[in-house]
């Protein structure tokens, strides 16, 4: 149970008790979203992209590119250092909240 967060996504197994609405969970799984998000580089720090998502809130997300395949946009490596303010990037892989 320590590996689980506030916010995550969970699934529970066990016996649910319709007069407490609890489940006596005898297994909870992490459900892990996979996703892509569209948005725009402002920094990097380290193995960490900082960019701002191109949605109605404009959420502001850090992308950890450690073991990232970066790659331009016709497919050609590149590294974190060449990334410049204001270019467009598409992030894939675990979505956390902002992470």
């Amino acid at each position: 149970m320590a590996n689980v967060t506030v916010g995550e996504n969970v699934t529970a197994y066990g016996v649910w008790d319709s007069q407490s609405s609890t489940v006596a969970a005898s297994k909870v799984t992490i459900v892990v979203k996979n996703g892509t998000v569209d948005g725009v580089f402002q920094s990097y720090n380290g193995e960490t992209i900082i960019m701002t998502g191109k949605n109605a809130s404009s959420t502001v997300y850090s992308v950890d590119v450690t073991n990232a395949k970066l790659v331009r946009r016709y497919g050609a490596a590149m590294q974190l250092s060449d990334y410049q303010a204001g270019d467009v990037l598409d992030a894939s892989g675990i979505i956390n909240g902002t992470t």
